[in-house]
């Protein structure tokens, strides 16, 4: 079987009614580090899909390919997932978690497409993956993107910080500031501006947020020299 290559919107929507979460660890995932995890993996033969279906009383619906068995993962649990028994109560909790938010995660998915702008964005955000920096995140960007995951957010969330890439949260934001956490102690600002000066990124790991004259993301101090 040709593996399945997930759009921007699929992703998106795998990580938003996932709850944003690692469902093998059930710790938080940023949308750039997301691997999608297929519970009943791609490779099963139809004979295996189809027997692991009566197990788990799965409906008509069901296909490898979709989100009624599509889930948010970090890699290294992706990785590690070929221990973990099929027919386990944790594999049939999940499998019916996805069930009952797989028509949400559709309109989610089909609503993106209808928006250009968001695409764009969030492609550059998972391109930052690729590049390991944010250097990619265009600024007058990233507005557009916060304003239209967050009313998508489980209701439990939307207070919570937006982990959208690796290193950096977004904890709050106002007319002028994003207020920003890195994955360390340190946390800062960075202004909404649409022409930013380049000094607002730093020349080491790229678009970040400025705690004072130090780096959030990489605890370089600039002088200003």
């Amino acid at each position: 079987m040709k593996k399945h290559q997930f759009s921007a919107g699929e992703r998106l929507a795998i990580w938003t009614v996932g709850g944003e979460r690692c469902w093998i660890c059930d710790e938080p995932v940023s949308l750039a580090e997301m691997c999608v995890d297929h519970v009943i993996p791609e490779s099963a033969d139809p004979s295996e899909v189809a027997e692991l279906a009566g197990f788990h009383h799965l409906g008509a619906e069901f296909e490898i390919n979709s989100f009624h068995n599509w889930a948010p993962s970090h890699e290294r649990c992706n990785k590690k997932k070929a221990a973990r028994k099929l027919r386990s109560t944790v594999v049939a909790i999940q499998l019916d978690k996805l069930a009952t938010h797989a028509d949400r995660a559709q309109k989610i998915a089909t609503k993106f497409v209808a928006n250009r702008d968001i695409e764009l964005a969030i492609s550059k955000i998972l391109g930052a993956k690729e590049a390991g920096i944010l250097s990619d995140l265009h600024r007058d960007q990233l507005r557009n993107v916060i304003e239209w995951v967050t009313p998508h957010r489980l209701p439990a969330l939307r207070d919570e910080p937006l982990f959208l890439a690796p290193g950096l949260r977004i904890v709050a934001q106002d007319d002028s500031f994003y207020y920003l956490q890195a994955s360390g102690p340190l946390s800062g600002i960075r202004p909404k501006a649409k022409d930013l000066d380049p000094s607002w990124d730093c020349p080491r790991c790229g678009v970040t947020g400025w705690n004072g004259a130090r780096c959030i993301r990489c605890g370089m101090l600039d002088d200003g020299d």
